[in-house]
C-alpha cells in the first residue's frame, strides 16, 4: 500500500499489554520509515513510549473520563490516514468507523479466543492486526524499548551496586487485581536467601507502589551474613516507569510472575524467567522466553479466572504453589553461569 503520512495507534491499555504491542509500532516504522506515528494511550505511558521507543514520534493522552464525542473530535484533529485500533473495545470500533468515514484506512485488533490446545502469543496476535498492510518484519520484535544512558546511570546510582556485580531482578508482586497469579513471599524469600551472600550477585526488587509492602517485607526478612552488607535493594514503588525500564535493562535476568514488569523486561531485551499458572504461558508469557519459564498451568483448575477457587482471593493460586523455589534457583543459576 502507499505509505501513510499520519498513523494513529489507539491503545489505552495497561503497561503489560502496551509493551506486548510495541512491535506493532516497530513493524510500521520498518515498512513506512517516513510516516509520523502517533500513540494514543494513557498518560502514564507517555514518557516510556515517547522517550524510549524510537518507532513513536508523537504521544496523545487518552482522557478516560471524556465522552465519545470528545474522543471523536480529538481524532479529527489528529487526521490520520491510517488508524490502528489495538484496544479490542467498542469505543475503538466506533472511532475506527468514524476514521473510515473520514477516508482513513483502519486496522483493528481482535483478541483471539484462547485455549490450552490452540493459541498464539499476544504479540503475534497484535501483529496480525497490520498483516495486510505490512510486508517486512523486524528481525526481532524485541528489544523495542531502549532506555537512555542518563536514566541508566541514575538507576545504577540508586541501586548502588558494587562494580562487577551481576544484577538479578526479582518482581515479587503482581499488583492488586490478580493476586492468584502471584508466588508466595515465603518462596521469594527462599530464592533471595540463596543469593543474598554471594559476593558477585546484587539482587534488586522491582515493582509498583502496590508492591511496596512486599518489597519491604522481603528486604527486612532476608538472611544476611553479618560480615557482609545487605545486598538486597528494594526498589518497589520507588521508580517511575522509565526508571523501571532502565533497572530491568541492567539485570542479567529477571524473575517474575505474570505482571507488567515481566513484559517491560522483555521489551528492553532482558531474559525473563516467567512463573505461570492461571494464565497461559503460550499467550501471555514473556515473549521469546518460553524456554526459561516454569509453569504450573497443567495443574491449574481455575485457568483464566480472576480468583483461585481453592484459596483466599488475596492469596496466590494453589497451582502457583507447585512451582518450587529450588526449581527457580536452578533456572536462575543456569542463566547466571552462561558466558556473557
Amino acid at each position: 500500500m502507499k505509505a501513510p503520512e499520519r498513523v494513529v495507534i489507539f491503545h489505552p491499555a495497561a503497561i503489560g499489554d502496551s509493551m506486548l504491542a510495541t512491535p506493532v509500532a516497530r513493524t510500521l516504522r520498518k515498512n513506512f520509515p517516513d510516516t509520523k506515528i502517533t500513540y494514543w494511550s494513557h498518560g502514564s505511558l507517555e514518557k516510556i513510549l515517547l522517550d524510549f521507543c524510537p518507532a513513536v514520534d508523537n504521544f496523545e493522552t487518552y482522557q478516560k473520563d471524556a465522552g465519545l464525542i470528545s474522543h471523536i473530535k480529538h481524532l479529527t484533529t489528529l487526521a490520520p490516514d491510517l488508524f490502528v485500533d489495538l484496544s479490542n473495545s467498542t469505543r475503538g470500533r466506533i472511532l475506527g468507523l468514524f476514521a473510515t468515514i473520514k477516508g482513513a484506512r483502519v486496522c483493528s485488533y481482535r483478541k483471539q479466543k484462547t485455549s490450552p490446545e490452540k493459541t498464539i502469543h499476544a504479540v503475534d496476535n497484535f501483529i496480525e492486526s497490520i498483516k495486510d498492510i505490512t510486508v517486512d518484519r523486524p528481525d526481532n520484535y524485541f528489544p523495542s524499548i531502549f532506555p537512555d544512558s542518563k536514566t541508566l546511570a541514575a538507576v545504577e546510582e540508586k541501586i548502588g551496586s558494587t562494580a562487577g556485580s551481576t544484577i538479578l531482578g526479582i518482581v515479587p508482586g503482581v499488583g492488586m487485581l490478580r493476586p492468584h497469579r502471584g508466588w508466595s513471599l515465603e518462596n521469594w524469600l527462599s530464592v533471595l536467601n540463596h543469593f543474598e551472600n554471594q559476593k558477585n550477585i546484587q539482587c534488586i526488587l522491582i515493582g509498583g507502589p502496590e508492591d511496596a509492602s512486599a518489597g519491604e517485607y522481603l528486604e527486612q526478612k532476608v538472611d544476611t551474613d553479618s560480615k557482609e552488607p545487605n545486598r538486597i535493594k528494594n526498589l518497589c514503588g520507588r521508580l517511575d516507569l522509565k526508571e523501571t525500564a532502565a533497572a530491568l535493562k541492567l539485570c542479567k535476568v529477571v524473575v517474575s510472575c505474570d505482571t507488567g514488569p515481566a513484559h517491560i523486561a522483555s521489551a528492553v531485551g532482558t531474559p525473563v524467567i516467567g512463573l505461570y499458572g492461571p494464565t497461559l504461558l503460550e499467550r501471555s508469557g514473556p515473549y521469546g522466553n518460553d524456554h526459561l519459564a516454569l509453569t504450573a498451568t497443567d495443574s491449574c483448575q481455575c485457568l483464566a479466572e480472576k480468583c483461585c477457587r481453592f484459596k483466599k482471593p488475596t492469596e496466590p493460586g494453589r497451582c502457583m504453589d507447585q512451582i518450587l523455589p529450588l526449581s527457580v534457583i536452578e533456572r536462575i543459576e543456569s542463566i547466571l553461569n552462561q558466558a556473557t
